[in-house]
């Protein structure tokens, strides 16, 4: 059947993703490629409902999607085998206890798409449309209110000239969304990160507290059910 693969960084700033687009580029012609994109915009967040990263659905030959969006690691994370030290800040230790309790079902998700790439629509893992809708996460209006007050943010962020100054101008409407739509991590996370990174350096992934945006990774995600609760599920896998 075969398998085409479609990456999207979600990130204001492209040029915080290109390193790592950079890095997974085939190590040989005869590779596997993977075409990547960059949303800027987080219309994939809007259009689709992408709630976190990482997360996929899947689209058929026919252009249908049959499976919603979910949790979609392939591989298990380099932290969950991580040892936490005696000599660790509390605050870092904790962190790694969440993401460390957060469910991985790398093996048998790997093991799906590889089943939807060899039967196609007889894959077991395939949902008709009323599965995925029922299966999708549910969108109200304070979900819709929070995609237009995200935009807005953007679009003041950009105009402002990006850096702190974009901050100051799209910080309202930025914690508009992530008040309105508390369970939408792309938000919070695209805030936090550009407020918590140093200038220079990679995306800071930890997000700790900052005096722009209330909340922050580790206090959120206890907040909201913990590590059990922050991700979506695959349902059926």
């Amino acid at each position: 059947m075969g398998l085409d693969i479609v990456s999207v960084s979600l990130d204001i700033d492209s040029a915080t993703a290109q390193p790592f687009i950079d890095a997974a580029r085939p190590s040989s012609p005869d590779a596997p490629k993977v075409r990547a994109l960059i949303d800027t915009a987080h219309a994939t967040t809007a259009a689709l409902g992408f709630t976190n990263v990482p997360m996929a659905l899947w689209v058929d030959e026919t252009g249908t999607i049959v499976r919603p969006p979910e949790s979609a690691s392939v591989e298990r994370s380099a932290l969950a085998d991580m040892e936490i030290s005696d000599d660790w800040p509390e605050r870092l230790a904790n962190q790694l206890r969440v993401a460390q309790s957060i469910p991985s079902n790398a093996d048998a998700y790997r093991a799906a798409v590889l089943d939807w790439a060899e039967h196609g629509a007889g894959s077991r893992f395939v949902m008709t449309p009323e599965d995925v809708i029922g299966a999708a996460e549910p969108r109200d209006a304070d979900a819709a209110e929070a995609v237009a007050a995200f935009e807005l943010g953007q679009a003041l962020y950009r105009r402002a000239g990006a850096g702190a100054a974009g901050i100051a101008a799209a910080r309202d409407w930025w914690q508009r969304a992530h008040d309105l739509d508390p369970d939408n991590w792309t938000y919070k996370r695209q805030a936090w990160t550009l407020v918590t990174t140093p200038e220079g350096q990679p995306s800071d992934l930890l997000q700790g507290p900052n005096d722009v945006f209330t909340g922050n990774w580790l206090d959120d995600v206890v907040a909201n059910g913990g590590g059990e609760a922050y991700a979506v599920p695959p349902k059926g896998i």
